[in-house]
C-alpha cells in the first residue's frame, strides 16, 4: 500500500487566500478623487496637506498622485480651478424652486452664494492668495451642472485633442494661474436674475440692482475679516435687503419712521456674542 505524501500542518489547516487587487479607477475619476481629497483637507485645516495625507484621504498610494499630476503644484492648481468652477453653484441653483415666496427664494440663493464665498475665501487664505488666481480664458467652458468640474489634465505626446479640457488636456501655452476667476460671469448673473424678475413689480429698484446689492452684502458678510469675525446669516442678509433696519411704522401714523409701504419682518440689531481672544 503506497504511503500518502507528507503534508505540513498549515497545508492541512488553512487554504492560501489571495487578497483581490483593488479595481483601478478610470483616470478622470482618479483625478477627481485626488482633487476632492486635497480640497477637503485644505478646507478643514486651513493649510496645504502633504502628498501622503492627500493619498491617504483619497484611498490611493502616494505614487498615484504623480501618475496623475506632474507635481504637487499641479494638484494645487487643480484644486483652485475646481473651487472657482461655477458648475457646482449652478447645479445648486437649479434646485431652487422659482415658485417659492420671494424671501424664501432669496434665502436659498444667498445660502448658495455664501457657501461658495466661504470656501473660496478659505482656500485663498490657506494658499496665501490676495487676489483670484489666474486660469486661461474659457477654462470652465466644458463644465456644466450635469458634468460638474471638468478638469484640465496635462498630457504628454501632443496627440490630437490633448489641449481641450474635455479631452483631458491642458491647452498649449496656457498657464493655469492666468485666469481672472470670472469664467461664465454673465451667464451666472442671468441665472440669478431669473429668480428675481418674477417679483420686479414689487421692488423699489430694478432686479439687476437688487442682485448687485445681494452679491455685495453676501460677499462682505461672508468674509471673516470684513465681517469682523461674525459672519452674517442668509436670513440676516435677506432681511436687510427686503426691510432694512427701521422698525415697522406705527399703524396710526402713516408717516412713521418706516414710511409708506407694507411692513415686513424686522432685523435684529442686537450685537452677536464675539469670541474672546486670549492675551498673547
Amino acid at each position: 500500500m503506497p504511503l500518502s505524501p507528507l503534508l505540513s500542518e498549515c497545508s492541512l489547516t488553512y487554504p492560501r487566500v489571495m487578497t483581490p487587487r483593488a479595481t483601478a479607477l478610470p483616470p478622470v475619476e482618479r483625478r477627481a478623487r485626488l482633487v476632492d481629497a486635497a480640497r477637503d483637507l485644505i478646507a478643514a485645516r486651513g493649510t496645504v496637506p502633504t502628498t501622503r495625507e492627500i493619498a491617504e484621504a483619497a484611498g490611493v498610494a502616494e505614487g498615484t498622485i504623480f501618475r496623475v499630476f506632474e507635481t504637487k503644484d499641479d494638484l494645487v492648481d487643480a484644486v483652485v480651478a475646481s473651487a472657482f468652477c461655477p458648475a457646482l453653484f449652478r447645479r445648486g441653483l437649479a434646485g431652487v424652486d422659482v415658485a417659492l415666496p420671494l424671501r424664501e427664494r432669496l434665502v436659498a440663493i444667498v445660502t448658495l452664494l455664501q457657501r461658495r464665498f466661504v470656501e473660496v475665501f478659505g482656500l485663498m487664505a490657506a494658499l496665501g492668495l490676495t487676489a483670484p488666481p489666474g486660469f486661461p480664458a474659457g477654462a470652465h467652458e466644458c463644465c456644466t451642472p450635469e458634468l460638474g468640474h471638468v478638469g484640465v489634465v496635462p498630457r504628454v505626446g501632443g496627440a490630437a485633442g490633448d489641449g481641450h479640457p474635455a479631452a483631458g488636456g491642458r491647452p498649449a501655452g496656457r498657464d493655469p494661474r492666468q485666469h481672472d476667476g470670472h469664467d461664465g460671469h454673465d451667464h451666472r448673473l442671468q441665472d440669478l436674475l431669473a429668480f428675481l424678475e418674477p417679483d420686479a413689480d414689487r421692488l423699489r429698484c430694478p432686479p439687476g440692482r437688487l442682485l448687485h446689492y445681494m452679491r455685495l452684502l453676501t460677499f462682505a458678510g461672508s468674509h471673516e475679516h470684513l465681517a469682523d469675525g461674525v459672519l452674517l446669516t442668509p436670513d440676516e442678509i435677506v432681511d436687510l435687503l427686503l426691510t432694512g433696519v427701521l422698525l415697522p411704522a406705527d399703524p396710526a401714523d402713516p408717516a412713521g419712521p418706516a414710511g409708506p409701504g407694507p411692513a415686513g419682518p424686522t432685523v435684529s440689531c442686537a450685537s452677536p456674542a464675539r469670541p474672546t481672544r486670549k492675551a498673547s
